[in-house]
């Protein structure tokens, strides 16, 4: 007897089962859901009923898991969605199971009426849903070695565990990280639970960054010293000297900085030993226009964007007209005739995914320098 349905606080343990057991046999490693993804092991029926399970003869056998979003980007609120916890068990395979939970997945996103959705799975396996790579980030490689031979004041930095009772540490993060021009609206209770679990998500351990006693930012760092997985600081400075306080621990670290971060990239351009530009995320869109038109007003911060006016229909979606004209830029839904007929995906490349355009369609320069737009935010918030 094959039944579907939403998760609840007595299926906890089975779904940590299904999980452990469908990763470790695709990585060949062990795996650690609890220290990875902490944010979601409560066991409450609010947690597991974020989850939707196939259950054969009363066994959980496939599941995936939705997760609200809450974004900010340069001042306004969006909602998005993040899928995970997607596994069927081994032996279990070839059987539609997670074609069929994944759609309805998307469905659920929709009702709840999300600006978009994304996930760190491969373009192969989740394209034809319509994700496709978004955002960039260049991720840095420093050593102490080279940083020596920088303008920095590591010297003077000291780097403090965060623990989980130190209240007025995970104040200030959360007080720093709302200066980002884009992050995820994490929730501030009085404890600030929500901001712990999320900066110990995939095993990081936060540190406070201080120099000569007070606070000028904070660091997620892997066990080894060698990844920086989020970071916010006062300063592009603050950020460069904490960084290179880090390597001070292992010899080299990394840190991956998004494109609008202009004066932070300027100063590991200068300095860093080596870098590579990545995709850091697969993303979704329900809704183009108003999303579109916040990167487009933030884009014009970092950069200074040539006159232009540019339709494209995105085929079941919207039609709508980027601009940048009189010292004003933005997007809005349009009537006009299209300039260019895309579909979801090609769009989503455009807009926001390959570095050249000109890969994927054959585009005016002057729109050409404000692509792509900057959709990223930490790997942190996936849970």
């Amino acid at each position: 007897m094959q039944t579907i349905r939403k998760l609840n606080k007595d299926d906890y343990d089975e779904l940590f089962e299904v999980l452990t057991k469908t990763f470790e046999n695709k990585y060949k490693r062990p795996v650690h859901f609890d220290r990875e993804q902490p944010k979601m092991w409560v066991r409450d029926d609010e947690h597991m009923a974020r989850h939707t399970g196939v259950f054969e003869d009363g066994r959980l056998v496939s599941v995936v898991g939705v997760y609200p979003l809450p974004a900010v980007i340069d001042g306004e609120e969006f909602l998005f969605f993040t899928t995970g916890n997607i596994a069927t068990l081994p032996g279990y395979e070839g059987r539609g199971y997670f074609t069929r939970l994944f759609n309805l997945a998307m469905e659920e996103i929709r009702e709840l009426g999300a600006d978009g959705a994304r996930l760190g799975g491969s373009r192969q396996r989740y394209g034809r849903f319509g994700f496709e790579g978004c955002g960039q980030l260049v991720r840095f490689s420093l050593s102490d070695h080279n940083a020596k031979y920088s303008e920095n004041r590591a010297d003077e930095v000291t780097l403090e565990k965060i623990e989980r009772d130190d209240t007025e540490a995970l104040k200030y993060c959360h007080g720093v990280m709302m200066k980002k021009p884009m992050y995820v609206n994490r929730r501030s209770d009085e404890n600030y639970r929500d901001m712990y679990l999320a900066l110990t998500t995939k095993s990081m351990i936060p540190y406070l960054a201080r120099r000569g006693g007070e606070p000028i930012g904070y660091l997620c760092i892997s066990e080894d010293f060698r990844e920086i997985g989020e970071f916010s600081a006062e300063s592009p400075q603050d950020l460069y000297d904490a960084v290179c306080a880090v390597t001070k621990f292992f010899w080299e670290t990394h840190v991956s900085i998004p494109p609008y971060m202009t004066e932070e990239l300027k100063l590991f351009y200068r300095y860093a030993d080596d870098y590579a530009v990545m995709t850091p995320s697969r993303f979704k869109l329900l809704s183009y226009a108003r999303l579109v038109n916040r990167l487009m007003k933030m884009q014009a911060k970092s950069r200074a964007l040539a006159e232009f006016e540019y339709t494209i229909d995105i085929e079941g979606k919207e039609r709508i007209t980027l601009y940048s004209k009189d010292g004003e830029c933005g997007c809005y839904e349009s009537a006009a005739q299209p300039d260019a007929t895309l579909t979801d995906s090609e769009a989503m490349r455009l807009l926001f995914g390959a570095p050249d355009s000109s890969l994927i369609l054959d585009i005016p320069c002057e729109l050409k320098g404000a692509l792509p737009l900057p959709l990223t935010w930490s790997t942190l918030d996936y849970v």
